[in-house]
């Protein structure tokens, strides 16, 4: 992503169009820059969005809609300059549906010069399930605050009316789901 900081802005809309096109799953991407380096030029905003919705994908320029830079989730990616999933939220978009943001900030060496979201349908986790082999298999996805993201369909059943996971060990919740521990694959080491 570093390298498209000297595309034009209408490339960068078209960049965000392409990436939720390319994937039923998205519901949103776009890249929002810090000022100083904004390609839209020094000290201008530029936060190029596209989303999906009923009618077709759209995509703009939202920095004029709001300041972003004063969103957690913009916040949070600047100052830990990492990568995260949030908790599930509404999209802002006004659809009344749950969306579960990836964040990572744009780097170059220690400078953030931006940061990239990908909004992603709360109900599309099991599709992705699917496509990974996990169909017939029981799996939670607990943020980092240890709330549930998503769940299989038998999995959700059982942890019904916890809020969260937060403080509990995940033999126990593996244990809860009817789950080996001893048997577990993770997903990432």
């Amino acid at each position: 992503v570093v390298d498209v900081k000297d595309w034009s802005p209408d490339e960068l809309g078209r960049l965000a169009r392409r990436v939720v096109a390319r994937d039923s799953m998205l519901q949103g991407f776009g890249i929002a820059w810090e000022y100083g380096v904004s390609p839209a030029g020094k000290g201008k905003p530029l936060f190029n969005y596209a989303r999906r919705s009923d009618s077709g994908i759209t995509e703009r320029d939202i920095s004029d809609a709001f300041d972003y830079r004063v969103d957690p989730l913009y916040q949070r990616a600047v100052r830990e300059r990492r990568s995260f999933w949030s908790e599930p939220v509404l999209e802002s978009a006004g659809t009344g549906k749950e969306v579960v943001v990836f964040v990572t900030p744009i780097l170059k060496e220690d400078q953030v010069l931006g940061v990239v979201v990908c909004n992603i349908d709360r109900g599309t986790f099991r599709e992705l399930a699917h496509r990974i082999g996990f169909q017939s298999r029981q799996w939670i996805l607990l943020d980092n605050k240890g709330s549930a993201i998503a769940a299989s369909e038998n999995g959700a059943i059982r942890i019904a009316g916890r809020e969260t996971m937060k403080g509990v060990q995940l033999r126990d919740i593996m244990e809860h789901l009817g789950l080996n521990p001893d048997q577990a694959e993770p997903l990432l080491a």
